[in-house]
């Protein structure tokens, strides 16, 4: 049989090939209105940190069950994922604000030229 994680990775592949060539071909404006969207600059910058995050995050959610975790009812998995999703962004929110932001201002004020 196929591999299910062979054909999301083809489909994924297929998607991106169709948005890069609407993009150049200039036919769909929408898509680069939506490339061009002034709020991936803000998520951009949160990325890496969401990235380092969301483990620490999802580990301790199952560190603390009390029980073993069985996903019943399909919309489980899909409200765990938004929440997951809501969590990591918001602590790499503060993330950045407490630390990375300073630490880019001093860095400017000691690399100053």
């Amino acid at each position: 049989g196929i591999n299910a994680e062979y054909g999301i990775h083809v489909v994924g592949r297929g998607c991106e090939r169709v948005v890069i060539v609407a993009y150049h071909a200039s036919t769909l404006g929408v898509i680069n209105k939506v490339l061009s969207w002034r709020g991936w600059i803000a998520l951009s910058r949160l990325t890496f940190s969401v990235y380092l995050l969301h483990y620490i995050i999802i580990q301790s959610f199952i560190v603390q069950l009390r029980h073993p975790f069985f996903f019943k009812p399909d919309y489980e998995i899909a409200v765990l994922y938004v929440g997951f999703l809501g969590v990591s962004y918001a602590a790499a929110a503060i993330l950045f604000t407490c630390v990375e932001q300073p630490v880019a201002f001093l860095e400017r004020l000691t690399y100053r030229k």
